[in-house]
């Protein structure tokens, strides 16, 4: 059971919006990075000697490197430097890859370095095999691996395939006349690229690019996850300038069916009074409210505001 800490000792400070921290030391405080150090921990950054000092050196840093995070393990062996290489390329955030699976294949993007939390956990002295790539599948689900190539190498390599399955080649077999004798022996048939894994010019998601699949991601524009994304960004930006107690009235009135459409007047819409005694007039923009009169922005509008979002996203 772990200890409770003292009284007097303060919490980590988290730094919205990236992965450092800060730590309170007896004397100082310390500016930490997240999953960048031994096994996945954090790493310490800085030191600096109070809190203003810690957040104005974090605002000045960048995020790690993968090189700069694999620095310090040594690769011995022609298998642990290759796959110390792989993890540098391939472990940048936005390195274009191309994963191969027994369906086929699909292009996505690295997220970045990621840990095996069992290696960092119950692992040996190979410290270099605690780490991952990390990137989405078409269903938008994270993925952590090291099945993964450099689309590059993936778009200029041959590939054999026999009964729409991949059966060899692939990087590094670059040479079309080792691709023509491998088809040979395999049965099958050498093509180049991967337009063989992927319809030609695929619809994309609007958001991160990746290709979309299925008919309903195709229609929105958006994969899955994309979409929850971008309806909770779009909820937000509406309630930008609301205060909480508006953003709650707002709700309230929303889930009471307190707000209706009228039918021959587009996007304008009848707003129940807090009492129930009284019925206003609102579009996003305007409301016949006693705040609104005074050019208030109130809740009806914030109301009318979040069912129009959610319409457009539905």
């Amino acid at each position: 059971m772990s200890a409770k800490p003292k009284a007097t000792e303060k919490p980590d400070h988290p730094i919205e919006g990236t992965l450092f921290f800060v730590r309170y030391r007896s004397r100082g405080c310390d500016v930490m990075e997240r999953g960048t150090g031994s096994r996945g921990m954090a790493r310490t950054r800085a030191k600096c000697r109070n809190l203003a000092e810690a957040l104005e050196a974090a605002a000045a840093m960048k995020p790690s490197t993968p090189a700069e995070i694999l620095s310090g393990i040594e690769a011995y062996g022609g298998w642990a430097q290759s796959a110390r290489a792989k993890l540098i390329s391939l472990g940048e955030p936005g390195t274009p890859l191309f994963v191969l699976t027994e369906d086929g294949g699909y292009e996505t993007v690295s997220e970045g370095l990621a840990v095996s939390a069992v290696e960092a956990l119950f692992g040996g002295d190979d410290e270099l095999g605690c780490w991952l790539i990390s990137w989405r599948d078409p269903r938008g689900e994270l993925v952590k691996g090291l099945y993964c190539m450099s689309r590059e190498d993936a778009e200029r390599a041959w590939w054999i395939l026999r009964d729409g399955k991949v059966v060899a080649g692939g990087p590094s077999i670059f040479d079309e006349a080792r691709a023509l004798e491998l088809a040979r022996q395999f049965g099958g048939t050498a093509v180049k690229g991967t337009g063989w894994a992927r319809p030609q010019s695929p619809t994309r998601c609007r958001r991160c690019n990746r290709p979309l699949l299925s008919a309903g991601s195709v229609a929105a524009g958006y994969g899955r996850t994309c979409l929850a994304i971008k309806r909770e960004e779009d909820l937000q930006k509406a309630a930008d300038g609301y205060s909480d107690e508006q953003k709650a009235k707002a709700f309230e009135l929303i889930a009471g069916g307190g707000v209706t459409p009228l039918a021959k007047r587009p996007h304008v819409y009848t707003a129940v009074s807090s009492d129930g005694n009284a019925v206003y007039r609102t579009t996003t923009g305007n409301c016949n409210c006693p705040a609104g009169l005074h050019e208030v922005r109130c809740y009806h509008r914030l109301a009318v505001a979040l069912l129009e979002t959610h319409a457009k996203a539905a």
